[in-house]
């Protein structure tokens, strides 16, 4: 089945179609299907936010219902601890936006063992398989939470409707995207030997251990990114943002589970970057 030049319906629809296949059929279709190609990656096109228009209101509707329910709480899989650290509205220093556990330094080793047990299993994945769960969370992005992760970044990073516009929905949609798309170039690089009675091969293979990925606060699609690139070439990822960005990250992890990414290729923690 070839997904190139399909619309993006169209690729919502052949993802579902995937999934819902038995696995003894996916298996049959995977070693049948030949030289897979993934999506060619585009360009997120932009909206606008001009005054009366559909996606204004929208967004103000998502800022508002987020603002009552201040200050939402985040606790991530791996964090005993029962300490809390508030993540405060840059704009409005009397009010919490998040409130978050931090990680202990046993906590980040078990985040770290339970990276490095699920990490064979997902470097074994085929690529198309892997790139499929990115290019479906550059749709979540783009579609279903556009509007939540853009609120999330006008509120905990203090961007305006076009900065977080750029940032949280078309620059995180695009590199999930063209992360694939690059991704796909690496692994077509193969040597052209021409001597005969001799072939060769390069295999892409994962880093030893796991990519410890530590974002900044000013970009949420930058967080996206340090994790998403490692991430689709194989490799398992602690996950450490900014204490900035705690939410907005958290919205983007949260994405990427729902996109299929197995829970423990990459793992959050909060707290002491240390």
């Amino acid at each position: 089945m070839q997904l190139q030049g399909l619309r993006t319906n169209s690729f919502r629809q052949t993802l579902r179609f995937i999934d819902q296949r038995p696995s003894s059929i996916l298996r049959r279709t995977i070693a049948s299907a030949g030289t897979q190609k993934t999506p060619k990656p585009f360009n997120e096109p932009n909206l606008h936010y001009a005054k009366s228009s559909p996606e204004r209101q929208k967004l103000e509707d998502t800022l508002s219902q987020l603002r009552s329910q201040l200050p939402v709480s985040i606790r991530t899989a791996f964090s005993s601890n029962s300490q809390h650290l508030s993540q405060i509205l840059p704009q409005d220093h009397q009010t919490v936006l998040a409130n978050y556990t931090t990680a202990t330094q046993n906590d980040v080793s078990t985040a770290i063992e339970s990276a490095l047990q699920a990490k064979q299993e997902w470097a074994d994945m085929p690529f198309v398989d892997r790139a499929g769960i990115f290019l479906r969370a550059a749709e979540l992005v783009s579609g279903k939470y556009r509007f939540e992760l853009m609120a999330a970044t006008m509120l905990g990073q203090g961007k305006n409707a076009w900065q977080a516009e750029i940032d949280a929905a078309a620059e995180l949609a695009d590199f999930f995207r063209f992360n694939v798309g690059f991704a796909q170039e690496i692994y077509d690089r193969q040597p052209q030997l021409t001597a005969q009675g001799h072939a060769g091969r390069t295999d892409w293979r994962p880093l030893e251990g796991f990519v410890y990925a530590v974002s900044p606060f000013n970009f949420t699609a930058i967080g996206g990114n340090l994790v998403s690139g490692p991430a689709l070439l194989g490799n398992v990822v602690i996950w450490k943002p900014a204490p900035a960005s705690v939410y907005a990250s958290h919205l983007v992890h949260q994405i990427l589970l729902e996109a299929g990414l197995p829970p423990n290729v990459v793992q959050m923690v909060n707290g002491d970057a240390r």
